[in-house]
């Protein structure tokens, strides 16, 4: 957050706010360890609460009836504000993830057919044939740390539904500048006094650096689909197809600035949870027994399909409970554009405001032993007995993730394929401890590579 950011008024009424230093409130404990300042607010303050940013008081809703009457009973009077603005340098002004209000909805249209369920089966070859050409890889006995083998599954995955393209220069080059992007708008999200990208800092300059790097391959990939006209089948090829109420096609600038806003979106976002959930599987080698003697009974040798996945439910169960354990997004940045009603107190306009997945996941009167690693929390009974927003992993209201589905049939397919060929075991002594930068990776993985020795 800025220096120059104004300071909004506090909420009316009796919200409780957590103590904190003076000037700065919350700020030291928000870059030294963003989680533990979320649950300390979620255990000190119960349903709602505050805490300071420096001059900036922030509102923390943490139950599904909030968060429900919040985003989407009043889902038109909050923005993304300006927690977003980190993020408009890289992903550009057309993105759907830096826009709100119409254009964000006139977008989120144009882009919900690529995302179809119907369309869904036609990524899952890919899928698979991507997580099967990373494990191929892997040597018996190898060492390995886990985050790098799941966002090499991420990127390969994010570059074939994407773009129709296998691992590349053009791959290499993406990660290269997106692991320097991230690293600037981690760092520009946590900082009281953030200095602006134009300043030549050598921070600044490696940041811009990467940003044209991103942006030039990225038009280099749509001029190249415009030459060709070719209906490839994935998502960049719809995007290319649509079309607005006014028969009018998206820019070669919006088409730029959403293959870069998916490519990174979806890559980050999977390989974080991927690698939850290799650990959670390691730590319990009982729920991944059961889930691999699901994978054989069902799949008897073969690779998984889409059409599998209904006879996969554990599988997903695992997957739905490692992303409440581990959210990737595990804290969401939202303003009030007028005055608002919360759970019977006066929010004025500007007022900031975070909701916590990773926090809300653990309210144990909809999660028992909260803590705990229990996939059959998932079990469609179970679900049906919790509020629709008791689990946000993908948002909710207008900003929903629309690759929700995508991202649940990629983890559970890859997982599918991964538990035919390997045993998920950590290397001894580490502790692992989840840290909240952009997305919650953890602070170790790493791993023994063990293949399979009860199958051909």
């Amino acid at each position: 957050m800025s220096s120059a950011t104004p300071s909004a008024p506090v909420a009316s009424g009796t919200i409780k706010q957590i103590s904190g230093l003076p000037l700065l409130g919350n700020a030291l404990e928000f870059q030294k360890d963003r989680l533990a300042l979320l649950c300390r607010v979620a255990r000190e303050c119960g349903e709602i609460g505050g805490f300071r940013l420096g001059p900036v008081p922030v509102v923390m809703p943490n139950s599904a009836e909030l968060i429900e009457q919040l985003l989407i009973d009043k889902g038109d009077e909050i923005h993304r504000g300006r927690f977003f603005d980190a993020f408009i340098p890289v992903l550009g002004t057309h993105s759907i993830l830096t826009r709100d209000g119409e254009y964000h909805r006139q977008q989120r249209k144009l882009h919900m057919p690529a995302f179809a369920p119907r369309r869904l089966p036609r990524y899952a070859e890919a899928m698979v044939r991507c997580t099967r050409q990373v494990l191929d890889g892997l040597q018996d006995g190898q060492e390995v740390d886990m985050e790098h083998v799941m966002g090499r599954v991420a990127r390969l995955i994010a570059a074939a539904t994407l773009f129709s393209i296998d691992e590349g220069p053009l791959v290499s080059h993406f990660q290269k500048a997106i692991s320097v992007v991230e690293a600037y708008v981690a760092h520009a999200m946590s900082s009281l006094v953030q200095i602006p990208l134009s300043w030549p800092t050598p921070a600044n300059q490696r940041a811009r650096a990467a940003i044209s790097e991103l942006r030039r391959r990225a038009e280099e990939i749509v001029a190249e689909y415009r030459k060709h006209g070719e209906d490839k089948g994935d998502l960049l090829s719809m995007l290319l197809q649509a079309r607005d109420e006014n028969g009018e096609a998206l820019s070669d600038e919006q088409l730029r600035d959403h293959a870069v806003t998916i490519y990174i979106a979806g890559q980050e976002t999977t390989a974080v949870a991927l690698t939850w959930m290799a650990i959670l599987l390691a730590w319990h080698p009982e729920i991944q027994a059961r889930a691999r003697q699901q994978v054989d009974e069902v799949l008897q040798g073969r690779e998984p399909t889409a059409e599998d996945l209904p006879r996969l439910s554990y599988l997903l169960q695992i997957v739905k409970e490692t992303l409440r354990l581990y959210p990737p997004a595990a804290a969401i940045g939202r303003e009030t554009l007028e005055e608002v009603e919360l759970g019977g107190y006066r929010l004025p306009a500007k007022q900031f405001i975070m909701i916590s997945p990773y926090t809300l996941h653990r309210v144990a009167r909809y999660y028992p032993e909260p803590e705990r690693f229990i996939p059959e929390r998932f079990r469609p009974e179970e679900e049906k007995q919790r509020p629709r927003n008791a689990f946000l992993p993908f948002a909710t209201g207008v900003h929903t993730c629309m690759g929700n589905h995508f991202a649940l049939m990629e983890m559970q397919l890859s997982l599918a394929s991964m538990l035919q060929k390997i045993h998920f075991e950590l290397v001894p002594g580490q502790d692992i401890r989840p840290k909240l930068l952009i997305t919650v990776k953890a602070s170790s993985a790493r791993f023994i590579i063990r293949h399979r020795t009860d199958v051909s």
